[in-house]
């Protein structure tokens, strides 16, 4: 016996019905939603808990929209492999977050060439600073790793 949710009858007749009730779809939705704040927000928090980088890509993707900055689409593999990485700047394993070299407020674009993993606290402290710009002002107040700064 076919399962319902890959039987190719049933998928083309749901599609259909989707098609032609779409307002009495998204009103119910709607209603719905309205009627269950509580467990929308649930649902809503237990997303972001769990996908927290694809949550600060989607709130990043949204900043370079508004301000109409290119944006390019970043694929899974490139945030995997990013955070992978260890902080460019103190080499620390822990609490790493994604940060744009050039930052978005200063002209910057959002693509994988104009990223790169910072720790925490360097990306807290070098806010939107150009790398070059934060590392000047921090005067050795902060360790770098010195094989990534050849880099710069």
């Amino acid at each position: 016996m076919k399962q319902l949710k890959t039987n190719p009858k049933r998928l083309a007749y749901l599609s259909e019905y989707r098609n032609k009730n779409r307002e009495k779809l998204r009103s119910y939705q709607k209603e719905w939603a309205i009627n269950n704040r509580d467990k929308e927000r649930q649902k809503s928090s237990k997303y972001l808990k769990n996908n927290k980088d694809k949550n600060a890509l989607k709130s990043q993707r949204r900043r370079t929209r508004i301000k109409n900055i290119k944006v390019y689409i970043i694929i899974d593999r490139d945030i995997k492999r990013l955070y992978s990485q260890p902080c460019f700047f103190c080499g620390s394993r822990e609490n790493i977050s994604i940060d744009h070299i050039i930052p978005i407020s200063r002209g910057g674009y959002h693509g994988i060439g104009n990223l790169q993993t910072l720790c925490k606290s360097c990306n807290s402290s070098k806010h939107n600073k150009t790398m070059a710009e934060w590392i000047y002002k921090s005067k050795g107040k902060r360790v770098a790793n010195p094989t990534n700064l050849k880099a710069l």
